[in-house]
């Protein structure tokens, strides 16, 4: 779990000390100010389009130059684990990315016509910080313009939270035989969105129901490891651990598979459950997970797990249900969801939130009117327990590092 220097602690503390000064010396209460964090985002230097979000022990990064912005590394403890198969095809999942199967992936590295590509920050942290990649392309063989938007929400634990958003509303009929970018695979188009992780930094892969454990990585090109319908899954890397999980919703479509190979490890959900006839139209949601572990697989099977299979966290005796977009109870509702700001609407005052919730978790409060400060309790919790991050004059995320147990409260109050 992330450790916290002795200013942040003292920093979460400061809005509950600030409000008794101010209440001493019949002032008003002082702004909220963010306490100091591990979470952080930066442009690359040099003006290269690249940028990077890192806490302690990892670092996400979003490619830079002309292609599409999306990530080229993800490093624990130093170590790079995204996957790079240089022998993949060019249709084939290969980084992290999308698959417009038979034409080129959209990813880092590909051969896709780059027609819109935009990186932006959408938050910063302490908390949280989200960054939204805005992409387009044009096939050569038709007037398809798909595009669409990935947004990755980063949580201060090693939670990454992704939604791909994919449109193309072009009604001609469309050839995959015409569009393939190899001439020996065309059989049809399949939509996938994937990450693909280096198998030389894992040794073994943990899927809940195997009999025999965790699964040694395959050595063999002919002999791969092929799981369909598992939602969650947890790559060992002895010192470290990645787990993954993909939304069980029903609102989201699309089939979850795992393929480890020697080369790589790719979890990817595909649109429909094979190929299909024709392309258009296009308009598909995903959801899925990572989790950075430090604490062994169960562990991070359990966080996985929660993200799969949420509980329902209840504020104010209301239950509340996770985004599909960014992983924050009461969070963005999408296309097709809630009308308005995200957020649990609140008057200023107290309000309780209970569970359970196994794991650490973060919720979206939108006040009624203007709140400088808020601050939480539980009983029997001190020091770095939780975060507060202030999003507008009536709008705050607090993100809480532990998970809430059956009976336990905590008293969220404003200043």
């Amino acid at each position: 779990m992330v450790a916290m220097t002795r200013a942040a602690r003292a920093a979460l503390l400061a809005p509950a000390a600030l409000a008794a000064l101010a209440t001493t010396a019949c002032l008003s209460t002082p702004a909220y100010e963010p306490p100091p964090s591990a979470l952080t985002f930066g442009d690359d230097t040099g003006g290269g389009g690249g940028a990077s979000v890192s806490a302690e022990g990892f670092v996400l990064h979003f490619a830079g130059g002309s292609g599409f912005h999306f990530p080229d590394v993800h490093a624990v403890d130093g170590t790079n684990i995204i996957g790079r198969d240089t022998t993949a095809p060019c249709y084939a999942e290969d980084g992290v990315g999308l698959v417009l199967f038979p034409t080129p992936r959209i990813s880092a590295l590909t051969g896709a016509l780059v027609t819109t590509s935009q990186i932006t920050a959408t938050m910063r942290g302490p908390a949280v910080t989200q960054v939204r990649i805005d992409w387009s392309s044009q096939f050569v063989c038709s007037n398809n313009h798909p595009g669409g938007s990935s947004l990755y929400t980063v949580f201060l634990d090693g939670r990454i939270v992704r939604h791909d958003s994919l449109d193309d509303q072009t009604t001609a009929q469309t050839s995959s035989l015409a569009c393939a970018c190899d001439a020996n695979h065309n059989q049809g188009f399949q939509i996938a969105s994937y990450w693909t992780f280096n198998p030389a930094a894992f040794s073994t892969l943990t899927v809940p129901g195997s009999t025999n454990g965790p699964i040694p990585l395959p050595k063999d090109p002919l002999m791969p490891f092929r799981s369909p319908n598992f939602y969650v899954g947890c790559l060992d890397a002895g010192s470290y651990q990645v787990g993954f999980a993909w939304s069980t919703s029903t609102d989201v479509a699309g089939t979850p598979t795992i393929v480890a190979t020697p080369t790589q490890v790719v979890f990817s959900r595909e649109r429909t459950g094979g190929f299909v006839s024709t392309f258009d139209p296009l308009l598909w949601g995903t959801n899925d997970a990572v989790f950075v572990e430090h604490t062994g697989c169960k562990k991070a099977l359990e966080r996985a797990s929660e993200h799969a299979q949420p509980s329902s966290l209840s504020v104010g005796g209301k239950p509340i249900a996770v985004s599909l977009v960014n992983g924050i109870y009461a969070g963005d509702p999408g296309q097709g969801g809630v009308p308005g700001k995200p957020g649990v609407k609140l008057p200023p005052g107290r309000v309780e939130l209970t569970g359970p919730v196994g794991s650490s978790f973060a919720v979206w409060l939108q006040f009624t009117s203007g709140v400088d400060a808020v601050r939480a309790q539980l009983a029997g919790k001190t020091g770095a327990w939780y975060v507060l991050q202030r999003i507008d004059a009536t709008s705050w995320i607090a993100w809480f590092r532990d998970p809430l147990m059956a009976g336990e409260t905590i008293a969220i109050e404003t200043l």
